[in-house]
């Protein structure tokens, strides 16, 4: 369900949001420990149980975004800078769709995944009929 905190980014806002991240995964001194937070949730980390993934399949499947995986960008709430979050669906590893919202962070050098878990509602990919 839309809120007043959600919005619709354009696609070469959407495709910015994809290089920037593709950029901090290509850089050769990437380190998951560093350059990437990700949230354990309960529903993230039973997933990641479940499927038996670890922070390798998140970088993947952030590596493998593109425009057309984007659903939706929703204001982070507990960020007080009032950044967004970027929900994506993307198909990996047979399971459609492996849910995955972020940001990018600290001048465009982290990446934080508040949620990594298979989809659990319908949505809409803004901009392709997947």
């Amino acid at each position: 369900m839309a809120t007043v905190f959600d919005k619709i980014l354009y696609k070469n806002e959407v495709s910015d949001i994809l290089q920037r991240v593709k950029k901090i995964l290509s850089d050769k001194c990437f380190d998951a420990n560093t350059n990437l937070i990700v949230i354990f949730k309960y529903k993230n980390k039973v997933f990641m149980q479940e499927k038996e993934f670890d922070t390798d399949d998140i970088v993947n499947v952030l590596g493998k975004l593109e425009v057309n995986n984007y659903i939706k960008s929703v204001l982070d709430n507990k960020d007080i800078s009032g950044l967004y979050l970027h929900e994506f669906a993307i198909e990996y590893n047979n399971i459609k769709y492996v849910y995955i919202k972020f940001k990018v962070i600290n001048n465009d050098i982290v990446i934080k995944v508040v949620s990594f878990h298979q989809n659990e509602y319908n949505f809409v990919f803004a901009y392709n009929d997947n």
